[in-house]
C-alpha cells in the first residue's frame, strides 16, 4: 500500500493531541529513513512526473517500510519481501494464482531445463566474460626480465617464481567480478528463470543482483519466496519501470511484454536483452488434436520480425540467437498444466481441461523456443 506524506504547514496549530502524535510520528520516520534505510534498485513512482527528482526508495531497518528520499511517499513491504510499486490507476494484472501453480508444477519436472540452462548463461555471459578478462591480466607478467645476473635482477626472478607457485595453488576459476551484475527478470512469474540465474551465478562464482517484475500480486509472492535474495516489486513490464536511466546490466525476459524504449532507458551503455520467445512448432501436437476439445493458441505469424524491428528501433542490434527443440513425453496432469500455464489458460474453460486431466497415456509434444540476445 502506497502512502502519501502531506506535511502540515508550520502555522497550521494542531487540532488534537493525537493529530500532535501522528505528526511527531511521521518526522521521526523521515528522520529514521534519512540516516538509516537501506538503499534498494528502485526508484518511487510517484515521483517520476517531476523529471529533476531523485527518489530511490530506502528499505527501513525493520524491512516492512520503502521510503522515498523525498520522504514523501511510503509502500509498505509484504511479509515475504516483495512491494507493489504498480501505480493504483494500472489495469495491469498478469498471470491469476491457478496459472501460476500449474505453471510450477510444470517447471518442476525439468521439461523447460534446458531452457533454463540457455537462459542462465546468456544473462551472465557478461560477468563470465569479465572474469575470464581478469583471470587473463593476472597470467600476465610485465616484469622486465634482465640478462645480467644481478642482484635486481635475481629478485625478480625470485618473485616471479613466488607468483607462479601462488597461482598453481590457486583453483583455476575466473575470480569475482568487481561490481555484481544486475540482472533484471521481467515478467518473473513463480520465480523459476531467476532461481536458475541465481543458482548459476553461484556455481560459476559470479556475483549478481537479482531484480525481479511482475504484475502480478501472487506472482510476485510466490517468486519472493523461491528467490529470496532478489528484489522483487509488483510493477506492470508494458509500462514505465520503477528504475533510473542506465542501472540494469542484463534484463531477462522469457514469454514476457516488454517496451524496447524502456529497455534502452534502463540499460547501462553495454547492456543487453535475453529474450525467449515460443517458435510456431511449440505445442504444435495440441493444436492438431481436434478430440481434445481445448483451445491452444498459436504464435502470430511474423511475430519474431516484428520484434526484431521494435528492438532495432529502440537502439538494440542481434547479437546472438539460438534455437532450442526437444519432445516432451507428458501425462494428462501435465499436457493440461502446459496448457494452463500459458495464453491457453485463458481461451478454455475449467471442464475442458478436467478432460484433458483424465488422460492417462502419455502423448509426445513439441517444445521450441528462440533465444536471442540484443545488445546495445
Amino acid at each position: 500500500l502506497a502512502r502519501t506524506f502531506a506535511p502540515r504547514p508550520a502555522s497550521s496549530p494542531p487540532h488534537c493531541a493525537a493529530q500532535t502524535r501522528r505528526s511527531a510520528c511521521i518526522t521521526r520516520t523521515r528522520a529514521h529513513a534519512s540516516s538509516n534505510a537501506t538503499e534498494t534498485p528502485w526508484r518511487c513512482p510517484l515521483c517520476t512526473t517531476d523529471a529533476d527528482a531523485q527518489s530511490p526508495l530506502r528499505r527501513s531497518d525493520n524491512g516492512k517500510t520503502l521510503q522515498c528520499s523525498r520522504a514523501l511517499h511510503a509502500f509498505d513491504a509484504h511479509k515475504t519481501g516483495y512491494v507493489n510499486l504498480l501505480p493504483t490507476k494500472s489495469k495491469a494484472s498478469g498471470d491469476g494464482v491457478g496459472q501460476l501453480r500449474a505453471r510450477r508444477e510444470f517447471l518442476s519436472s525439468g521439461a523447460y531445463a534446458e531452457l533454463a540452462e540457455a537462459a542462465a548463461a546468456s544473462a551472465l555471459e557478461p560477468a563470465l566474460r569479465d572474469a575470464v578478462g581478469d583471470l587473463d591480466d593476472m597470467a600476465k607478467d610485465d616484469t622486465p626480465v634482465s640478462i645480467h645476473n644481478s642482484p635486481r635482477a635475481k629478485k625478480l626472478a625470485k618473485k616471479r617464481e613466488e607468483r607462479e607457485r601462488e597461482r598453481e595453488r590457486r583453483p583455476a576459476q575466473p575470480p569475482l567480478r568487481k561490481s555484481a551484475l544486475r540482472v533484471l527478470d521481467l515478467g518473473c512469474g513463480e520465480g523459476y528463470y531467476a532461481a536458475r540465474v541465481r543458482d548459476y551465478a553461484k556455481e560459476q562464482a559470479c556475483a549478481v543482483e537479482l531484480v525481479c517484475v511482475d504484475a502480478s500480486k501472487e506472482a510476485c509472492e510466490m517468486c519472493a519466496k523461491m528467490v529470496p535474495e532478489a528484489f522483487t516489486c509488483v510493477a506492470d513490464a508494458s509500462a514505465t519501470l520503477p528504475f533510473y536511466d542506465g542501472t540494469i546490466d542484463v534484463v531477462l525476459s522469457v514469454f514476457a511484454p516488454r517496451v524496447p524504449k524502456e529497455l534502452a532507458r534502463v540499460l547501462r551503455g553495454n547492456g543487453r536483452v535475453v529474450v525467449v520467445s515460443p517458435e510456431p512448432e511449440h505445442m504444435s501436437e495440441l493444436r492438431e488434436e481436434k478430440d481434445i476439445g481445448v483451445t491452444v493458441v498459436a504464435v502470430e505469424s511474423g511475430k519474431a520480425e516484428r520484434v526484431d524491428e521494435g528492438m532495432s528501433q529502440a537502439g538494440f542490434k542481434v547479437a546472438s540467437r539460438r534455437s532450442i527443440r526437444g519432445t516432451m513425453s507428458l501425462d494428462g496432469d501435465a499436457v493440461a498444466n502446459l496448457i494452463i500455464m500459458g495464453p491457453s489458460g485463458y481461451h478454455n474453460d475449467v471442464e475442458a481441461i478436467e478432460k484433458v486431466r483424465a488422460r492417462a497415456e502419455p502423448r509426445d509434444v513439441t517444445k521450441a523456443f528462440t533465444l536471442t540476445v540484443y545488445e546495445k
